[in-house]
């Protein structure tokens, strides 16, 4: 949260009242926001507004958000910087300067919840939006943080074949290689 103040105010979190923001909040329950049960967290009521949330904040602070999106969020909404939207199209462009950040993100969905999947990962970012670009910028900044945070023997994938399996190593770029192969036959 003092991450957010003081990105969007340039002053310190400890200038605002704790009161301040629960009043702010509790105007907002039923129209923008749902209260957990149980629990003193909030959701968005409704998907939308957690997107329009997300990118209109994102002009504010990207490194933030595009360290915390999903990674259905990413393939779903998120372009490169030349993507030409079509009217009434919304979508979170990132400039060219923010590929590392939005790459580093990538890498650490790919590490932390496609561990033992990784192949569905590249599956699915290949059908993205993001990937059908064609960006070499975007593609080599991928590769390199693929590169640069994932060691070869860490990640492994399944290779099954006439009733055989074969545990072997994962590595990026041939994945990605192997996919774009693939969607061109």
């Amino acid at each position: 949260m003092s991450e957010i103040i003081i990105s969007c105010y340039d002053y310190s979190p400890n200038s605002i009242s704790e009161h301040n923001i629960f009043d702010a909040i509790d105007e907002m329950i039923g129209q923008y926001l749902i209260k957990g049960y149980c629990t003193n967290s909030y959701k968005f009521q409704h998907q939308t507004v957690f997107e329009s949330v997300l990118i209109s904040y994102s002009r504010i602070n990207p490194v933030l958000i595009l360290s915390k999106l999903a990674f259905d969020f990413i393939r779903e909404m998120v372009r490169l910087e030349g993507f030409q939207e079509k009217e009434g199209e919304i979508v979170m462009k990132i400039p060219v300067r923010y590929y590392p950040n939005l790459c580093k993100r990538i890498i650490q969905i790919l590490q932390n919840e496609y561990s033992l999947k990784s192949q569905s990962l590249i599956q699915l970012l290949c059908d993205s939006e993001i990937m059908r670009e064609n960006n070499v910028t975007f593609v080599e900044h991928l590769i390199d943080e693929a590169h640069r945070v994932l060691p070869l023997q860490h990640l492994k994938i399944i290779i099954s074949y006439q009733d055989e399996s074969e545990s072997v190593n994962f590595y990026l770029p041939v994945a990605l290689l192997e996919n774009v192969i693939k969607q061109k036959i």
